[in-house]
């Protein structure tokens, strides 16, 4: 754990502490403690800028965690918990301020006194300048020292027992290899100490609260509120350190191969990169082509090296799956001997072949985006240039494409063509049928036809159209439609534009009788490709 190294603002503000409080023991005028104001102020700042460090390796131990939980979540726990040892006795320490503020300025020990004045002492202990009794030590002494000589009966008693546990629940959180250097470098101390007003050696508590004014009491606990944010700042980076102490330098360690293609022709070259997932820019690992149980093979030239990447080059063979293995030597950090990371992999060597599949069937529809992907194995989609006898092949990355066709074809065809090392080759080509897409179907209140209750088409009040078992999500707009009823044996009609039931229609059918016959027809709908349908009519009895 790293020791807490001070600022040489913070060597200053240390030195007039010390400075003043030697003048308090000399009873110099009140108008001096007004400077232990500056000596706070200091402190609470320097304890902010713990603060803010903390919060970064906080921040780093939660970046940590997420990229391998199985490893750092129980360090991550500890930091928590020191973050929890922390916060309980910094809220301790500000709670014990307020409560000598309020006693020596209003006489209170506790909020239940009066509500309002222990609120303003809260402000107060935050900022010493407010404090009217800066200069008054019988109070907080009474607080703080309590009834005995040596103080075992007062807060400063409990407080210094809060520390000695603090520190010790702390140190306990790292390894046990690292606890006697933490507590050799722990700014908490609560040992006896030489008292200046008594020129002896006492105990802390009288050390630090007899007869000393409220002031240097706030500061002193200020300077204390410093010591255990510096403990758990350096607790929280030991932890972290101890998840990454002795491992490599990046996140994860793993022997790669990538290949430009797994997939190659008769005859082309077969070429791949070998590569640790992360690398040592001033020194390249040693890879080697051969056996993996006897660690006998070909080592690669170095001086090919790219990036920390080998680059190994075997010539396409026989049609089929080639398999070849090896491993990468290399020295972990604090190690002499090297470890082997084996890796194993192939590629394929084939004849000319192209893969061209609709995504949604064997068809292509007249007048819609019909989606295709166009893929030839072991070949990068930017080297496929695919064409098509009747219609628009329109790119969208990642071998994706958009088909149109137009009326007058029942069939076309998509001719697949790649680029081998500068090389045009076809690769083959498939056929797919042209068609119309299929007329929708009118519903009405989820109904095309049967029987159905007079409020669900007043509640519905629209014709809609569907297109049934069909893949493609397109919509048809109901444009115009006529509604008839069968009234006593009268068939009367009503037009209507849009898809919207009138004021006319929806009146006919709330007061037609149960039993009574109604009718949609000359339904038109108009489609994603511009064409308008004259869909089946609605036949309904109303109940």
């Amino acid at each position: 754990m790293a020791g807490y190294k001070e600022t040489p603002r913070q060597k200053m503000i240390g030195m007039m502490y010390l400075v003043l409080t030697a003048l308090l023991a000399l009873n110099v005028s009140k108008d001096i403690l007004n400077a232990f104001i500056i000596v706070n102020e200091g402190l609470e700042t320097s304890s902010k800028n713990v603060i803010s460090k903390t919060e970064m390796t906080q921040s780093a131990f939660n970046k940590a965690l997420l990229e391998n939980p199985a490893k750092v979540q129980k360090f991550f726990d500890k930091a928590q918990l020191a973050k929890k040892y922390a916060d309980e006795l910094s809220l301790y320490i500000q709670d014990l301020k307020t409560k000598i503020v309020a006693y020596a300025d209003f006489n209170i020990k506790q909020r239940s006194d009066d509500p309002a004045k222990w609120d303003t002492a809260v402000v107060r202990a935050k900022n010493l300048a407010k404090v009217e009794s800066k200069d008054n030590y019988d109070k907080p002494m009474e607080i703080l020292i309590g009834t005995t000589e040596g103080g075992e009966n007062g807060e400063g008693n409990v407080l210094k027992n809060k520390l000695d546990e603090y520190k010790k629940k702390m140190i306990s959180l790292l390894d046990p290899s690292l606890q006697a250097e933490a507590i050799k470098k722990s700014p908490i101390n609560t040992e006896d100490i030489h008292s200046v007003t008594e020129n002896k050696v006492v105990n802390w508590v009288v050390g630090n609260f007899y007869h000393t004014v409220l002031a240097a009491d706030i500061a002193i606990m200020s300077k204390l509120l410093i010591d255990v944010k510096t403990v758990e700042s350096d607790i929280v980076t030991s932890l972290l350190a101890e998840v990454t102490g002795k491992d490599f330098k990046f996140d994860k360690i793993a022997a790669k191969v990538v290949a430009e293609s797994n997939y190659i022709l008769s005859g082309s070259e077969y070429k791949a990169n070998i590569f640790l997932a992360a690398y040592d820019s001033k020194k390249a690992p040693e890879i080697y082509i051969g056996d993996t149980n006897s660690h006998v093979g070909e080592k690669l030239d170095q001086s090919k090296f790219i990036e920390g990447m080998g680059v190994y080059t075997r010539g396409g063979g026989g049609i089929g799956e080639q398999k070849y293995t090896g491993w990468i030597s290399v020295v972990a950090p604090g190690e002499t001997s090297p470890t082997y990371y084996n890796f194993a992999s192939s590629y394929m060597v084939g004849q000319p072949s192209a893969t061209v599949s609709a995504d949604k069937m064997n068809v292509f529809y007249i007048g819609v985006d019909n989606p295709v992907t166009i893929s030839v194995p072991g070949v990068a989609n930017e080297k496929v240039k695919p064409s098509m006898t009747s219609g628009t092949l329109t790119p969208k990355g990642g071998g994706k494409y958009i088909v149109k066709v137009g009326t007058g074809y029942t069939e076309t065809t998509v001719n697949v063509f790649a680029d081998f090392a500068g090389r045009t080759t076809s690769m083959g080509a498939s056929k797919f049928r042209v068609k119309r897409v299929p007329d929708p179907v009118a519903y009405i209140g989820g109904v095309k036809s049967g029987t159905v209750n007079k409020n669900v088409i007043a509640a519905s009040k629209m014709i809609v159209a569907k297109l049934e078992n069909f893949d493609f999500d397109l919509t048809f707009m109901v444009t115009s439609f006529t509604f008839l009823v069968n009234i006593k044996g009268d068939i009367i009609p009503t037009a209507c534009s849009g898809n919207m039931l009138s004021a006319a229609v929806l009146q006919k059918i709330k007061v037609a009788p149960s039993g009574t016959r109604i009718y949609f027809e000359d339904i038109k709908a108009k489609g994603p490709d511009g064409t308008t349908r004259t869909l089946s009519p609605i036949n309904l009895k109303i109940l």
